[in-house]
């Protein structure tokens, strides 16, 4: 009785695993989407024809093995080319004068191609519009309000299209200006007055089309502020080191030239001169060394309309008495109330043409008796700090000096 009931559980069970096995065998059969598009994208185009590539968007992933599709082309049912098999992406080219065209997919199971989910595009190849468009392409010579120094001649008209315009200006017979989209070109300055003939070669950028060419000649007259000299040379005179006269040509200056000028010294700001085409200049012996002056001649109704000529020269002015360097102050006093300040009596001799002057305390400069010495008297009063300075200078000339000044301490004792 056991193994009868061991056998019939045996035979069940392989019963129940093939009908298992059937049954998962129909699970396998592929589901196919409900929804289902063809979607084209422009991959490239030239002169005559546009690449596309046709995708799918499907409301179900797809997968390779187990979805199949074909693609079809309706334009052409008698080409033995326009039904092929392929995967979830197809790729053409399509011929511009044949378009608009029609191209459908047919998806399927792999294993169960009764059912089909058909899906189509029309392609309308808007690549295929003419690459440049000329229409009304035009050449305007426009005058520029508040600019009347300027001759712009523009290309109006034109555009749309994918290709842009090339287009290469020739004035006078010399490439002035080329390039995509360079609409306009602008000749300017009283310096470029006279006639120009001006040329314009406008072509598609693509594809090397000649849409226009063009040739007129324009005048340019523009006023001038002045006639500018090319160049403005300078001469120098001088008779002791210390004044000098500098000039330029009397005749640029003329009423009738329309020109004046302005001078600057080591780079400060332009000033006009009394005598105009001459500028006179006085040093002392602390300008020695090297300077450099600059004349700009320029319209007298337009100062920034100019040209400018500099030249670099020496002052070497006698100076009225040879200055020492430092002045040391020697201070002795031996009582705290006394003080005597002395400096090297060398430096005042009579040789020297030196001076020399004592100040206190900020106050005013004023010579001793003994010249190189100086002696002062304090009381308790005084007590504290002070200053004291001394200026060497020339007896002549007390503007040119040297000076020193040194602090001390006055400590002198009170009565009782």
């Amino acid at each position: 009785m056991n193994k009868f009931k061991i056998l019939w559980k045996a035979v069940l069970s392989v019963f129940f695993v093939c009908c298992m096995q059937t049954y998962s065998g129909a699970q396998d059969l592929c589901d196919l989407p409900t929804s289902l598009e063809v979607v084209p994208v422009l991959i490239s185009s030239g002169p005559g024809f546009c690449e596309y590539e046709l995708t799918l968007d499907s409301d179900i992933p797809l997968i390779e093995g187990v979805h199949c599709t074909e693609w079809i082309h309706l334009t052409a049912p008698d080409d033995p080319l326009s039904v092929q098999e392929g995967g979830f992406s197809y790729s053409f080219i399509l011929d511009c004068e044949l378009a608009p065209e029609t191209y459908c997919v047919r998806l399927r199971c792999c294993e169960e191609p009764v059912n089909v989910v058909n899906a189509c595009t029309t392609i309308e190849a808007d690549c295929c519009s003419a690459p440049c468009d000329a229409t009304d392409l035009t050449i305007i010579n426009v005058s520029t309000p508040n600019v009347p120094c300027e001759l712009r001649v523009e290309i109006g008209g034109g555009g749309g299209g994918t290709g842009g315009l090339c287009n290469e200006w020739i004035v006078d017979g010399v490439v002035y200006a080329s390039g995509a989209d360079v609409n306009s070109i602008v000749i300017e300055g009283c310096e470029n007055n006279g006639p120009h003939e001006v040329c314009v070669n406008v072509t598609c950028c693509e594809t090397g089309e000649i849409l226009l060419e063009f040739c007129e000649t324009y005048n340019l007259d523009c006023p001038c502020p002045c006639d500018l000299p090319t160049i403005v040379d300078i001469a120098q005179t001088s008779t002791d080191g210390c004044n000098y006269r500098f000039d330029i040509d009397p005749a640029l200056l003329d009423s009738t030239t329309g020109l004046c000028a302005g001078w600057s010294i080591d780079g400060a700001l332009f000033v006009s001169s009394a005598t105009g085409s001459s500028l006179d200049l006085t040093f002392d012996c602390e300008d020695n060394g090297g300077h450099f002056l600059c004349v700009r001649v320029f319209c007298c109704d337009d100062p920034t309309v100019f040209v400018e000529h500099c030249i670099d020269f020496f002052v070497d002015c006698p100076c009225p008495c040879d200055l020492p360097t430092v002045v040391d102050i020697a201070q002795t006093s031996t009582d705290g109330c006394n003080y005597r300040f002395d400096i090297d009596p060398a430096l005042l001799d009579s040789t020297t043409g030196l001076c020399a002057g004592w100040s206190l305390d900020g106050g005013p400069f004023v010579s001793s008796v003994t010249g190189s010495s100086f002696d002062l008297n304090f009381d308790c009063e005084d007590n504290g700090g002070h200053f004291l300075c001394v200026r060497v200078f020339c007896c002549d000339d007390p503007t040119v000096f040297v000076e020193h000044c040194i602090d001390f301490f006055v400590d002198c004792p009170c009565p009782c």
